[in-house]
């Protein structure tokens, strides 16, 4: 064999198989393994870093993700309940009603409602802050609730009970929980949804046919002529009420899509009225209800009335007809110490005399008001006696003594007592005439004068001598 195959090719320690061109690897230097350690070092904390923040995030998003779960988790249990059992528990907030400070994120939630958060019972959705701990979190759930109204097409439903006929629940509830990456660590999720008010709200099931809306009935109404009608039909059940319709209304009268009348009816009459609702799935709901329509309300006006200071008036009865009862009165102009009752009756003692001019108004159920003219209320001071002093006659002698009435209120009527026989008075001029007695003595005597009201009299001595 040739010398060149016998021998073994022996490696020095740091050498390699030769390299193409003859260039030989000699291994790494110091140099090179400090600079690969170097870079190893560096790739090392930025992976740690990211693997931090990857940490972090996955945190945050976890929170976020158990914070939504649980928000609705407590909007379907408000769903669950009735509609009537939504605010049981709970009253209105204002005025001695203090209600807790919503937590962040709410307000503009309640901006438009009613808010009912004051505790007044037991309450169905609770009134008090509820804490939960998940995932070693500890999260907060925070209950609100609020009445808004809302138009019979949907839409917003506001706090205005004008926006339409239809009151709804807005349930709020805010999840809260500590996490550093929210502002000031506080962070939170909030949900609402609107919940019909009706005591039984409809249940959707696919194996149950749709139910009509159940139209609640007005009952009888009573209205008078050209005086514009209030009332406003409502419904329950079924799907959203989406049109009104009625027949046989009075005169002038109809009923508008969203189930509100208006007009003035124009004819005196019993109408039978039949109003129908109909839903989203066409479903009609009926009511039917008589609406009677009276004349305009009316009030007579008494004659000119008369009285005398500190005497009890006769009652004076305001009489009214039609319009629909019951009536409230009032009266301007009233002598002092007269008023006007219930009934329309004035009574009282008119305290200081003079020439009043009275009017009386009267006002009907629905708004309507009549007036009476003027009535001139004069009153009298009462009536005095300008009557004889003592006299002394000499008996068998004619005499004529004159009796004087000032103030009261006429006619007058005079009559006298005690007086010596032979002698009488004038009934319409008080004038006291005759022959005295043939005999002596001595006589109380007294003289009376009855006016329209009252009497009053006056006595005196009548001595008959020889």
């Amino acid at each position: 064999m040739p010398a060149g195959l016998r021998r073994r090719a022996v490696r020095g320690p740091w050498r390699r198989h030769p390299l193409p061109g003859g260039a030989r690897d000699e291994g790494f230097t110091l140099v090179e393994v400090l600079v690969s350690l170097a870079l190893m070092t560096i790739t090392m904390t930025a992976l740690t870093t990211f693997f931090v923040a990857t940490g972090q995030a996955a945190n945050q998003q976890s929170g976020r993700q158990v914070g939504a779960q649980l928000a609705q988790d407590a909007i379907e249990q408000a769903r669950a309940l009735k509609g009537s059992a939504i605010i049981t528990g709970r009253a209105q907030c204002g005025g001695t009603n203090t209600c807790a400070t919503p937590v962040a994120g709410v307000a503009p939630y309640l901006a438009d409602v009613e808010e009912w958060d004051h505790p007044s019972g037991t309450a169905q959705l609770p009134t008090t802050p509820k804490t939960v701990t998940l995932n070693g979190l500890g999260f907060t759930e925070n209950w609100y609730v609020g009445r808004c109204w809302q138009a019979t097409a949907g839409g917003a439903c506001l706090k205005a009970q004008s926006t339409g006929p239809t009151l709804m629940y807005r349930v709020i509830v805010a999840v809260a929980w500590s996490e550093k990456h929210c502002a000031a660590s506080a962070c939170s999720f909030v949900a609402s949804t609107l919940i019909n008010s009706a005591p039984a709200s409809p249940l959707f099931n696919s194996n149950q046919a749709a139910q009509p809306p159940v139209v609640n009935n007005p009952g009888d109404q009573t209205d008078e002529k050209n005086i514009p009608v209030n009332l406003t039909m409502t419904a329950n059940g079924g799907a959203p009420v989406i049109s009104w319709s009625a027949v046989g209304l009075p005169p002038n009268v109809t009923l508008s899509q969203s189930g509100v009348f208006i007009g003035s009816p124009s004819t005196v009459g019993s109408y039978p009225v039949v109003v129908t609702a109909k839903d989203g799935f066409n479903l009609t709901g009926t009511a039917a209800f008589t609406w009677t329509i009276v004349a305009p309300l009316t009030v007579a006006t008494p004659g000119g009335q008369t009285g005398d200071a500190t005497v009890p008036v006769t009652p004076l009865q305001v009489v009214a007809s039609n319009g629909v009862a019951p009536y409230t009165w009032s009266a301007t102009g009233l002598p002092g110490g007269l008023s006007v009752d219930s009934a329309g009756k004035i009574s009282g003692t008119p305290s200081t005399a003079g020439s009043y001019p009275v009017t009386v108004t009267v006002r009907d159920a629905k708004g309507a008001s009549a007036s009476t003219g003027t009535i001139t209320w004069t009153v009298a001071a009462k009536p005095t006696i300008t009557a004889p002093t003592n006299r002394s006659d000499r008996k068998s002698t004619p005499v004529t003594v004159n009796s004087a009435v000032s103030g009261g209120t006429g006619p007058f009527q005079w009559s006298i007592s005690g007086q010596p026989s032979g002698l009488t008075i004038n009934q319409n001029t008080g004038v006291i005439s005759g022959t005295t007695p043939g005999t002596t003595g001595t006589y109380t005597v007294t003289v009376s004068v009855k006016d329209a009201f009252v009497t009053v009299s006056s006595t005196f001595t009548w001595t008959v001598t020889s």
